[in-house]
């Protein structure tokens, strides 16, 4: 997704972190591939390929940055923690209950459909807007449970340059009882090609 300038920013936070933490969302890229029900097998098979050819160009860029110090995840072994499935289910609720949660997702949704929308009209199709948000938003509860597994894991703060969760306790005090909490940003900043991790 970032591969232009993955290597930038990649090079600027280990100036200020020891160790990397490399959480590959390959599978769950399923959701913008907008698949029916009956294949969906052939699109996680295709959303891990790509997430293969991505490590193959990406990845010892950032072994080399973090001289080596670099954990590797998929998306497929977040989705096998056994805290991701009940953490799924409460996120899925609290989108359903809590209409500061809502809110919040929706905005984002709704930023991501809007994008897909300029992107599809450029390249000279109809969006069919309510499509592109259904599919980002059920991107988006994954995303919030597989974020919170990681945290749960690793303790760090996340490097990610785009919008991300500006509330890290968010779910938490709005879902007491289940761990919601996801990383803090190290927000980065881009001047020009070259990046600097804040």
């Amino acid at each position: 997704m970032h591969g232009k300038r993955f290597f930038s920013y990649m090079t600027a936070a280990a100036t200020h972190y020891r160790h990397a933490h490399l959480v590959v969302c390959d599978t769950l890229d399923v959701h913008n591939m907008a698949p029916s029900p009956d294949l969906r097998a052939e699109a996680l098979e295709t959303a891990r390929a790509m997430g293969d050819r991505w490590l193959r160009k990406h990845f010892r860029q950032l072994h080399d940055a973090f001289e080596g110090r670099v954990t590797l995840t998929r998306w497929d072994d977040v989705k096998a923690d056994p805290t991701f499935q009940p953490r799924y289910e409460a996120a899925c609720a609290l989108y359903e209950r809590s209409e500061a949660v809502r809110a919040w997702v929706d905005d984002v949704c709704g930023m991501y459909a809007r994008l897909a929308a300029q992107r599809q009209i450029g390249s000279g199709f109809v969006p069919d807007l309510d499509r592109l948000f259904r599919r980002s938003l059920a991107y988006m509860l994954e995303e919030i449970a597989g974020t919170a597994v990681y945290h749960g894991w690793y303790q760090s703060p996340a490097v990610y340059p785009g919008p991300y969760f500006d509330d890290p306790y968010l779910f938490n005090r709005e879902q007491p009882g289940i761990d919601l909490s996801v990383p803090a940003q190290c927000a980065v900043i881009f001047a020009d090609d070259s990046a600097k991790a804040a």
